[in-house]
């Protein structure tokens, strides 16, 4: 079975990976040194979502280079709470491909949300 490590303090953002991951195990850390700490212990991890205020004394950059020196092939998601052109070149700078901003993943949500409620609406007529 295939590993997930979510490192988000967003309870809504947590419930909405584990229902997109529900095949997954999916592993919940609450500050950013216990994902290096779980990488010790366990190699078969295929991603890590990262949000960026998660607590840390280590710098996201630091953490996403001990990462991948641990396991190059690990798929990295970052979320970050706003748009910020300078540390998307750093972490695309990283190799890391899914870079996302925490108000436009809330913004798409409630169109998907609006859309789904004009659908069933259509339906319902």
């Amino acid at each position: 079975m295939k590993k997930i490590i979510l490192a988000i303090n967003d309870k809504k953002t947590i419930k909405k990976l584990k229902e997109k991951y529900k095949l997954q195990k999916i592993i919940i850390v609450q500050y950013r040194e216990a994902i290096i700490e779980i990488l010790e212990e366990n190699i078969n991890i295929e991603k890590i979502v990262i949000e960026e205020n998660i607590p840390g004394i280590i710098s996201i950059e630091k953490l996403i280079k001990t990462i991948k020196s641990k396991n190059k092939k690990i798929n990295i998601n970052i979320i970050l709470e706003k748009e910020d052109f300078n540390k998307k070149d750093k972490l695309k700078n990283l190799e890391i491909k899914g870079i996302y901003i925490k108000n436009k993943l809330r913004i798409n949500e409630k169109k998907k949300q609006e859309k789904d409620k004009i659908d069933k609406n259509k339906i319902n007529k």
